[in-house]
């Protein structure tokens, strides 16, 4: 009786969570391409902003909740990505159910299209008018604005864009419309530093952290963690912040020589070493913020000690370009699952461990992949476009 009650009990919770588990893989089959879909539409977005004033946060929101993120039967069969209906339209229209039977809506020749007739509608309306009176960073008064003005009729229109705005920062885009050319992301280059995911900060360029929390909505407070709270003047001289903890020890290099005026702790930030680990490995050097002699070998790991073939460096003592090293782009290409296709296939065509893949979609190896699904995929590359993947990783393991 007791076994029969336990095996009720069993039952009983895997018909409980089997919908639950069902809801978080679909959940994140959905957030992986809204993020997709953001990716490649913010760029048109923020230039939409600086033209017309429409917030970047509100026309993606508008587009990810209108089009299902680019998938809704408006999007795919008429490049409709906002639901614009025909309203004295002369051009091409589609028809399909909505408020009534057979409405007509708005058909273009390209998505962009959509985005630019988008900013068109809201800018030439009488009723939309009183939103450019309104702070260009304040989102919710737009959002709002926008069910008062009867852009939807759905009566949770504000608070399901606020939702998605907030979900997936998107705010962060109308700072950076809103920032003088110079000081925003085109000062900065993605890299990687000892498989640390990172960016390096241009020449001339004057950019802190918390421009950087916000341009990649990482907080303050990580990155100054994962920094190790360095002071300002090494970010300043090294111009490389991470966005990910630093490692151990360098999984290419034994050491680094001193060849211009640097202390230990501006190693640690070039090498994308911890510098508590670096003292430890150097117990020689007190003080890692005084400046080391020209000639002083700092030791990146375990000055002795067996290494497995995969972390062991392939350097004893090279003298490193860090500045180089430190300015390699690692770029971003989308990838729509075909049928068949495995997290294997897919890496073994660009070249690149399957695990990148993996790190960059948060999925599972084993995850079986939907036809259609787009995935993120990381692709390290010189500063010449010739893809360079050896010992590159903008995931850590």
């Amino acid at each position: 009786m007791r076994l029969g009650n336990y095996l009720t009990s069993i039952i009983t919770f895997i018909l409980f969570l089997s919908p639950v588990c069902a809801q978080n893989k679909y959940n994140s089959y959905y957030d992986s391409l809204v993020i997709a879909y953001i990716n490649k539409w913010a760029p048109l977005a923020i230039q939409e902003m600086k033209r017309t004033g429409i917030p970047a946060s509100i026309k993606l929101a508008q587009a990810i909740v209108e089009s299902g993120a680019g998938t809704s039967w408006l999007a795919r069969t008429a490049n409709n990505h906002f639901g614009i209906k025909c309203h004295n339209w002369e051009g091409p229209r589609v028809y399909k159910d909505d408020d009534a039977p057979n409405e007509c809506f708005r058909k273009y020749k390209t998505p962009e299209e959509s985005f630019i007739d988008h900013s068109r509608f809201l800018t030439t309306r009488p009723r939309y008018s009183f939103l450019f009176e309104l702070d260009p960073l304040d989102y919710k008064a737009w959002a709002y604005g926008l069910k008062k003005a009867g852009y939807a009729t759905n009566p949770r229109y504000a608070q399901k864009l606020i939702e998605v705005i907030e979900k997936y920062n998107l705010a962060r885009f109308d700072t950076m419309a809103l920032q003088p050319a110079g000081e925003n992301k085109s000062c900065l280059r993605d890299t990687v530093v000892n498989l640390v995911k990172a960016v390096y900060v241009m020449q001339d360029c004057k950019v802190d952290i918390n421009q950087i929390s916000q341009l990649y909505s990482i907080s303050p407070k990580n990155l100054y963690k994962w920094n190790e709270h360095l002071p300002d003047s090494i970010f300043q001289s090294v111009r490389i912040v991470y966005l990910q903890p630093k490692r151990r020890h360098s999984v290419k290099y034994r050491t680094f020589r001193i060849k211009t005026p640097l202390s230990l702790a501006h190693v640690s930030q070039m090498t994308g070493v911890k510098l508590y680990w670096l003292r430890k490995y150097n117990p020689h050097v007190r003080n890692p913020f005084a400046v080391l002699d020209t000639g002083t070998v700092i030791y990146l790991r375990k000055k002795h000690g067996s290494l497995n073939s995969s972390t062991q460096p392939q350097h004893t003592d090279q003298e490193i370009d860090w500045e180089y090293i430190s300015a390699v782009p690692c770029r971003y290409i989308q990838h729509r699952v075909e049928p068949g296709e495995t997290i294997s296939s897919i890496a073994s065509k660009y070249g690149i461990p399957a695990r990148w893949i993996e790190l960059a979609n948060d999925i599972k190896e084993d995850q079986p992949l939907t036809p259609g699904m787009i995935l993120q995929i990381p692709v390290p590359q010189n500063e010449k476009g010739v893809n360079s993947y050896e010992n590159l990783n903008p995931f850590p393991y």
